[in-house]
């Protein structure tokens, strides 16, 4: 099991805007191993400049092929906001 959890803000000119929302896992050739969306509307804050919306992905049973690096790919309505990287080592049995 491993969980995933993204915070986005947005400014006033996005309150209110429905925004396509994509978290990809992906090899280090590019290739996707998963890949979560949905839609969500931008909320507008009660006070304050910035509006903010929090996930947790979940996932779960997620088997990796090997050792090495990957990357979780944010995307929102398709533009990449950011990239997390994630190596994984083989651990031995005994330790």
């Amino acid at each position: 099991m491993m969980a995933v959890v993204v915070k986005l803000s947005a400014g006033p000119a996005e309150f209110g805007r429905q925004k396509h929302i994509e978290l990809n896992l992906l090899d280090a050739d590019g290739r996707s191993l998963a890949k979560l969306e949905g839609d969500i509307e931008i909320p507008t804050p009660d006070s304050g400049r910035l509006a903010t919306a929090q996930f947790v992905y979940n996932l779960m049973q997620l088997q990796f092929p090997q050792s090495g690096d990957y990357q979780f790919s944010l995307l929102v309505d398709g533009d990449e906001k950011e990239s997390i990287p994630l190596h994984l080592v083989k651990r031995s049995q005994g330790g």
